[in-house]
């Protein structure tokens, strides 16, 4: 039976050390990953963050191509993450805002962490929402070229 632990940076190191993913860690609750040659049509990394939020009751992970939206597409981009997130329940999609003129596509998860969790449902957690954040991506090129 899985051992529920108290969710910690150190669980969180040690999960992405055991799926062999190239991580960053910015800082005590924020890890940076950078993944290669997960998209078809798209040669750069999608770029993930993985970081609890403010009250630490959720683990987050975020998801971009990093690609910026050209300005004349924003109301489309916004369009499209409408019908996924209407017709998809995993990730939430939406338009961010990076800088003063850059917006970029991206994807959220989040899973519970304030009464503890095993091992097992991080790697699930990880590998789950990094596979729903590629298949969103790669609908909205397929479906939207985005």
């Amino acid at each position: 039976m899985p051992r529920i632990e108290t969710f910690n940076p150190e669980m969180l190191t040690r999960q992405l050390d055991a799926l062999k993913l190239p991580y960053q860690r910015r800082d005590n609750d924020t890890f940076s990953v950078s993944l290669a040659g997960l998209l078809k049509f798209f040669n750069g990394p999608l770029q993930v963050v993985i970081s609890r939020d403010p009250s630490k009751r959720h683990l987050l992970l975020h998801a971009t191509l990093g690609v910026r939206l050209p300005e004349e597409r924003i109301n489309e981009a916004m369009g499209v993450c409408n019908e996924w997130n209407t017709n998809r329940i995993y990730p939430v999609a939406y338009v961010r805002q990076v800088s003063e003129d850059a917006k970029v596509l991206m994807t959220k998860s989040a899973i519970e962490t304030s009464v503890g969790m095993h091992s097992e449902l991080l790697d699930r957690f990880i590998r789950t929402a990094i596979a729903a954040s590629r298949e969103f991506f790669q609908w909205a090129h397929d479906e939207h070229k985005f």
